[in-house]
């Protein structure tokens, strides 16, 4: 069999079972990506609110305790720096899909990751589709995301989601399974579940 016979059907099988899923579910893609796109809206107009200086003092002191002083007047600079080369608008457009993504994931992936953490099985069947998610380049859930729900911040925000998913999974399931002994005892003796 011709490998150009095995390409065309599989593209053919593929664009008939997009279109299905299109015409069956437009609905539900349609709710989906105005629930993404009206999050997405809101963190944006939330960012903008703000002047670029204090935006720029918030991500420096983030930076100063969460990491070091020169993380802090680093990340303040590149915010400042952002602001007077006139790309204010597209920082804080990047910055809102970051954060929105990220908290996305971490709604999601923590669930999942207790659920992991406490049921053995349940994280062996995880760990390989996990491991698949975050082999991947990202622009391969960018193609369905695009199909499926158009082009704007709703596919980007499905793809930085299934991205940033799997390590708060990992993370908390791990978090989970390495708590020490003697906590779960203690939370025992407490009368604590």
């Amino acid at each position: 069999m011709d490998i150009s016979t095995i390409t065309d059907t599989f593209d053919s099988w593929t664009d008939t079972a997009l279109g299905w899923i299109s015409d069956n579910g437009d609905w539900l893609f349609e709710t989906l990506r105005a629930g993404l796109e009206g999050t997405y809206d809101g963190v944006l107009w939330l960012l903008q609110l703000a002047p670029f200086y204090l935006i720029a003092m918030v991500a420096a002191l983030l930076a100063w305790r969460l990491i070091n002083a020169l993380a802090g007047v680093l990340a303040g600079l590149a915010l400042v720096f952002c602001a007077v080369m006139g790309l204010w608008a597209e920082t804080m457009s990047t910055l809102a899909l970051v954060i929105t993504a990220t908290i996305l994931a971490l709604l999601f992936g923590i669930p999942i990751g207790i659920v992991a953490g406490f049921g053995r099985a349940f994280d062996r069947f995880l760990e390989p589709i996990l491991d698949l998610i975050q082999t991947l380049p990202p622009y391969i859930y960018l193609l369905p995301a695009i199909a499926l729900l158009g082009y704007g911040p709703a596919t980007a925000l499905v793809a930085t989601f299934i991205v940033a998913m799997p390590p708060a999974i990992r993370l908390t399931a791990l978090g989970i399974r390495m708590t020490p002994r003697e906590f779960v005892e203690l939370e025992h003796a407490t009368g604590l579940t």
